[in-house]
């Protein structure tokens, strides 16, 4: 894996521990036949989500100052499904590779506690991206796409609890993203 020069942000808390506290008291269950398209004019993406969402901004300290990260979430009894972009200063992306800013992502979210358990390279509208496969404690499996589209990442990831059974649906999820809504 290359190593990123300085300019690459890291994050101070991996994204996971957001949609990890949502398996707690926190999660709505909801019904997989409601699958909805979500619109984010703001975020230029669309995805087919298992229900109704919730959306929230966060902060994240990085060396280059604080980073905006937006999620869209959606809780079923067994996952927990989530849209997550930031935008990086200008600055880092011209000092940095595709390469070296996915693999800081792939990183940031694992946190310490994650085991990669595939990776493998992706494209979506001929933007740079990964497809990630990792377990983390208590049995939760965890597959993601990260995509890079400039300036900005996103982060589309399921966490699933041990047992789940629902593949079809985490694929169904992870392949209807797309970007690029206005272009």
């Amino acid at each position: 894996m290359s190593r990123p020069n300085e300019k690459v942000p890291r994050r101070s808390a991996p994204l996971l521990w957001v949609s990890l506290c949502l398996f707690g008291a926190q999660g709505v269950a909801c019904h997989r036949d409601s699958w909805q398209e979500f619109r984010s004019k703001d975020g230029d993406f669309k995805v087919l989500l298992p229900g109704p969402s919730t959306t929230e901004n966060l902060t994240s300290s990085s060396p280059q100052g604080t980073l905006i990260v937006h999620l869209v979430t959606v809780q079923t009894a067994s996952e927990t499904y989530t849209v997550a972009y930031n935008d990086y200063p200008k600055s880092v992306v011209e000092h940095s590779t595709s390469d070296a800013i996915l693999d800081l992502a792939v990183e940031g979210a694992l946190g310490e506690s994650g085991r990669l358990v595939s990776s493998s390279p992706i494209s979506l509208n001929k933007r740079s991206g990964r497809s990630v496969e990792a377990a983390l404690p208590e049995g939760i499996r965890y597959r993601a796409n990260f995509v890079l589209d400039a300036g900005r990442l996103y982060q589309v990831s399921v966490l699933e609890s041990p047992g789940s059974k629902h593949d079809e649906d985490v694929e169904k999820f992870l392949g209807s993203f797309q970007i690029g809504l206005d272009k």
